[in-house]
C-alpha cells in the first residue's frame, strides 16, 4: 500500500522532515545526497538550539519559540505593538525539537535510532 502525503511540508515541518531525512540517510551512509541533507539538517538543528529560538528564559514554560499555534483561530498571543505573534512555545514545536535532538545524541554516542521498543529485553538501544 502506498502512502501519499496530501499535505506538502513547508515551513518548520519541511526543516524538520529535512532533519529526520539527513539522519536516516546518513545511517545508510547514502553518499553525496545524504551528506549534503545530514549537513542541512544538523545545521538548522544547531541554530534552533540557540537564541533567538531557544528559550533559555526558565521562567519560560517552552522550549522553542516563535511558535505558531493556530493562527487562523487566534489562539496565539500578539504582543503589544507587535501584528504577529512570536516569543511564545508550543507543545508540538518542543516535541520535535527534543525529538531532533535525542535522534543527534544518539547518532553521536554511535547508538541506534530511538524506537519506542528500546530497552525492553531482548531489544538493543
Amino acid at each position: 500500500m502506498k502512502v501519499v502525503d496530501v499535505a506538502p511540508a513547508t515551513g518548520r515541518r519541511a526543516r524538520h522532515d529535512a532533519l529526520v531525512k539527513a539522519i536516516h540517510l546518513a545511517a545508510r551512509d547514502e553518499a553525496s545526497s545524504g551528506r549534503r541533507y545530514r549537513q542541512a539538517g544538523l545545521t538548522v538543528l544547531r541554530r534552533l538550539l540557540e537564541p533567538p529560538y531557544l528559550s533559555l528564559d526558565e521562567a519560560h514554560e517552552g522550549l522553542l519559540l516563535h511558535a505558531v499555534y493556530h493562527r487562523p483561530n487566534g489562539w496565539d498571543h500578539v504582543q503589544t505593538g507587535q501584528q504577529i505573534p512570536n516569543g511564545e512555545s508550543c507543545m508540538w514545536g518542543d516535541y520535535h525539537l527534543r525529538e531532533a535532538a535525542l535522534l543527534v545524541q544518539r547518532e553521536i554516542d554511535r547508538r541506534p535510532p530511538y524506537r519506542f521498543f528500546n530497552g525492553l529485553p531482548g531489544t538493543t538501544g
